[in-house]
C-alpha cells in the first residue's frame, strides 16, 4: 500500500519512498542577530533546514540579497524556531546604520526560509 503520483507522460514523480520537504514559509524577522519564531507546524517533527538572507533596496529600486555567513545557527524546540544570524555586511543589524553613516540602502529586511524534511 502507498502513494504514487505520475506526470502527464506517465512518469513516476513521487512515491512514498521519496523524501518530500514541507515548506514552512519565508518569514521577515527583525534586524537583529538573535530571536525566535513560533511556527506550529514545527511540532510535527522532521529535520529542519533554513536559509537566512538579507534583502536590501535603494531609492533607485536597485535591490540585492546577502546570504548569512558561517556564524549563523538555529535550533528547534517544539514549535519554537530559535536563531542567531550574521552576515558579512558591516552594521546590518542597525537599521539606518546610525552615527550619520550611510549604507546606500534605503530598505533592509532580514528574512528566513524554513523547510522540514
Amino acid at each position: 500500500m502507498g502513494l504514487e503520483i505520475y506526470d502527464e507522460k506517465g512518469r513516476l514523480i513521487i512515491t512514498t519512498n521519496n523524501i518530500i520537504p514541507r515548506f514552512l514559509g519565508t518569514h521577515t524577522i527583525p534586524l537583529k542577530k538573535e530571536g525566535s519564531l513560533y511556527l506550529p507546524p514545527l511540532s510535527e517533527g522532521g529535520n529542519v533546514t533554513a536559509r537566512f538572507f538579507l534583502y536590501m533596496r535603494n531609492r533607485q529600486g536597485v535591490s540585492t540579497t546577502r546570504i548569512s555567513n558561517e556564524f549563523t545557527r538555529f535550533s528547534v524546540s517544539g514549535s519554537a524556531f530559535n536563531y542567531y544570524v550574521d552576515y558579512d555586511t558591516p552594521r546590518w543589524e542597525q537599521k539606518g546604520w546610525g552615527g550619520g553613516q550611510s549604507s546606500g540602502w534605503d530598505e533592509m529586511e532580514n528574512r528566513v526560509t524554513i523547510w522540514a524534511i
